[in-house]
């Protein structure tokens, strides 16, 4: 096996959990908006006038449940992406560490491969497996994997909060009559 091909075979794990991540939040993306179509429905039902108390009770927990299951699902998706994230530094990590001649040779005696068939170092940099060999642009490539649970996380906490606490906003009238 050439190092041509140990690279392609570390490629293949980093697109595995590279494609797990995005499949994550296709999911996550795909959930969160059930969740504001469902809010928006008790939303509107709790707003209609003669509706009755039991109906409004009940429409009311819902919206609670609603909430804590975004939170709850952006909490899960954060984890589970930085889990697939931190496979991949991984095996990035083991890639850069077989960059050392000896750990390259001894990669090439086990496979069998002819020192003529090595590359040189400058090229196996040159191989990086993520972020196109730039390692900002690697960093940036997870902004919006991670950027996603933690919006719909923030906007959640801030919904049950003004759900659960309204008394603690206060109204533009009020904040003018206590100057």
């Amino acid at each position: 096996m050439s190092e041509t091909d140990y690279h392609k075979k570390f490629r293949e794990l980093i697109e595995h959990e590279d494609k797990l991540i995005a499949d994550r939040n296709t999911w996550f993306v795909l959930s969160q908006s059930f969740l504001f179509i469902s809010f928006a429905l008790t939303l509107s039902a709790l707003s209609k006038e003669g509706l009755a108390a039991k109906t409004a009770v009940l429409a009311s927990q819902f919206h609670s449940a609603i909430v804590l299951i975004g939170v709850a699902l952006s909490i899960v998706t954060f984890v589970s992406v930085w889990a697939a994230s931190h496979a991949i530094k991984n095996v990035s990590a083991t890639w850069l560490e077989t960059d050392t001649e000896p750990d390259r040779q001894k990669i090439l005696d086990e496979e069998g491969i002819d020192q003529k068939d090595q590359v040189t170092p400058y090229q196996l940099e040159k191989m990086r497996l993520t972020g196109g060999g730039s390692k900002r642009a690697e960093r940036l490539g997870y902004f919006a994997a991670f950027g996603f649970s933690t919006v719909f996380f923030a906007f959640w906490v801030c919904v049950g909060f003004q759900l659960w606490y309204p008394h603690n906003a206060m109204q533009p009238a009020e904040m003018t009559s206590q100057e």
